[in-house]
């Protein structure tokens, strides 16, 4: 049987580097896809709400699934102690608990990045104006002329991304920047 110690040195070594950058979506990537994509102030608050919503949910799971965790590991390190159990049967309860340690390593990771984008969702979220439903409705029409005028001029894929990230193309094909977005006219760092 082939050692892997040298190996699972390697893969630590790797994983070090995971926590340098985001595996959910980047600064960039919430300000100008999430919050500038949603062309007005009510469909951006929206677009937060709803992906703060989805964080929300996900870290309400991993705070379960981490109390869960500690009862597995309390519950084999009780059985590995025990004097009662065969040699082999805790053998393998301590690979058990050694593996399990180590997915929790990618599991923080995510936790990590997801709590990250909470605190970032959150202050779009507290920046943003906060309309009631008919303020929301009211505001409909203008989004989807907003929508469907760029549609219209084809101002949408790669386009579309551009100009939310406040640039557009001119006529000899290079970028300008666009006028404010709206991550500016709010005055939102990204």
């Amino acid at each position: 049987m082939q050692d892997l110690t040298k190996f699972k040195t390697l893969l630590s070594e790797i994983q070090d580097s995971f926590l340098s950058i985001p595996f959910g979506n980047s600064d960039f990537q919430i300000a100008n896809f999430i919050v500038n994509g949603a062309q007005t102030p009510q469909r951006a608050f929206r677009a937060v709400c709803l992906s703060l919503r989805d964080k929300i949910l996900t870290l309400n799971e991993a705070y379960y699934n981490q109390l869960k965790f500690k009862v597995d590991l309390d519950e084999l390190q009780e059985k590995i102690g025990d004097p009662a159990t065969d040699k082999f049967t805790r053998r393998r309860m301590e690979i058990d608990y050694e593996q399990k340690i180590s997915q929790q390593r990618d599991n923080e990771k995510l936790l990590i990045d997801a709590i990250h984008e909470v605190e970032l969702l959150y202050s779009f979220w507290q920046k943003l104006p906060h309309p009631t439903r008919a303020e929301f409705e009211a505001a409909e029409e203008d989004y989807f002329k907003i929508s469907l005028t760029k549609q219209v001029l084809g101002i949408d894929g790669a386009v579309g991304s551009l100009e939310n990230m406040g640039y557009v193309l001119n006529a000899q094909g290079r970028l300008q920047n666009s006028a404010p977005r709206l991550v500016d006219n709010l005055k939102i760092p990204n």
